[in-house]
């Protein structure tokens, strides 16, 4: 997992984030794993979280951050490999989302739905 996640700060770092969130990013997986950089992603997504939540109000919790990477334009394998999770499972997860939102999405694509609710940032 460590290894996914350094390698996705690698590939933040050259596509030109600030240092101060990659640093950041770093010690929270250096400290405690994934979870670190779960409430670091909540964090930096706030605003977007409570818009999604007003919204609908019965999303989960693993259905919100998958919406964060979903609306970070993040690929399902992206999203597997940052989550240490199967290609297969964040499919299910992925899938589950759409149709929980499926009243709402009208004839737009779920990405294109989620975008309605703001930007998304990396975790700081």
């Amino acid at each position: 997992m460590k290894e996914v996640v350094r390698d996705s700060i690698l590939r933040l770092s050259t596509a030109g984030v600030a240092e101060k969130h990659l640093r950041q990013l770093k010690e929270a997986v250096n400290d405690d794993g994934g979870d670190a950089v779960s409430r670091s992603l909540e964090v930096a997504n706030h605003d977007f979280i409570q818009r999604l939540g007003e919204a609908h109000p019965d999303l989960t919790r693993g259905e919100i951050r998958m919406a964060i990477f979903i609306n970070m334009g993040k690929s399902t394998r992206e999203i597997a490999e940052m989550l240490n999770r199967s290609v297969r499972t964040v499919e299910t997860v992925k899938y589950r989302l759409n149709k929980k939102l499926s009243d709402a999405l009208g004839e737009r694509s779920l990405p294109q739905y989620l975008s309605t609710f703001g930007s998304t940032h990396a975790a700081p």
